[in-house]
């Protein structure tokens, strides 16, 4: 998506960490992915036993460009995170019936991609400025799902940091394939990464910990590469406040 913050004039959103009560009381668990660790290949079969975090498949998704979204044939996901010591993954399974993606780096916000958004403080106080310390942004775009083998016309897989800005995504593996109902996206952070960004250098994951997230699907169905709409996890019309997800990392 764009920054869910308006990069460069698109309409986004705002998060910010809060949550209710009867939120905060439904923990959801990031389940540890034991050996063999899953093959970065954009390809899903080995997450069909692993519990989806969530879907996001109907208008109350709709975070960004309701009126343009038409059914979740038009735009919808199955999203999927699991954990080991090295890397958290994630796995989107995207239904979009026009595929467009012709930007690379930070302009993938005017394209079809996946955003992640991690809260590594989320007993922080409410109301903090949004992507403050403890907040990271990833991006990750398909790309033009072409193999050509034209290095000009093919646009592969990437991942991008959009928060903190001025931050590269070094380590992060990523890969896409295209399916008969869209296309599938699967990526790999390393954790050292999300502790570097989140101001927590010294970041370990164990089972326990927890932390905030959302997942965010974005479309673009015009030939003029624009965000259209933007689907989320949490089923709520968000404007210009939101709440993470709060999970756990679980056995």
């Amino acid at each position: 998506m764009t920054n869910m913050t308006c990069l460069a004039a698109a309409a986004t959103l705002t998060l910010v960490a809060v949550c209710t009560a009867a939120e905060e009381a439904t923990m959801h668990g990031i389940p540890f992915k034991p050996d063999p660790p899953p093959a970065i290949d954009g390809r899903l079969d080995e997450w069909e036993g692993v519990p989806s975090v969530g879907t996001a498949d109907t208008r109350g998704h709709c975070a960004y460009g309701q009126p343009k979204w038409t059914s979740a044939a038009d735009l919808s996901a199955r999203v999927w995170l699991a954990w080991r010591n090295e890397y958290l993954y994630l796995a989107a399974d995207v239904t979009d019936n026009q595929h467009h993606q012709t930007l690379r780096d930070r302009a993938m916000f005017r394209g079809d991609h996946v955003e992640l958004y991690l809260d590594l403080t989320p007993d922080a106080p409410p109301g903090r400025s949004f992507m403050g310390a403890g907040q990271v942004q990833f991006g990750f775009s398909p790309g033009n799902l072409q193999q050509t083998g034209d290095p000009l016309a093919d646009i592969p897989a990437e991942a991008i940091v959009f928060r903190p800005e001025d931050s590269a995504a070094v380590g992060v593996l990523v890969a896409a394939q295209k399916t008969d109902k869209g296309y599938a996206v699967e990526a790999a952070i390393p954790w050292p990464l999300i502790g570097q960004l989140a101001g927590k250098p010294g970041l370990r994951p164990a089972q326990g910990t927890t932390l905030g997230l959302e997942v965010a699907v974005s479309d673009t169905d015009g030939s003029t590469p624009a965000q259209e709409k933007m689907l989320t996890l949490r089923p709520v019309p968000w404007q210009r406040t939101g709440a993470y997800i709060i999970a756990s990392l679980a056995a």
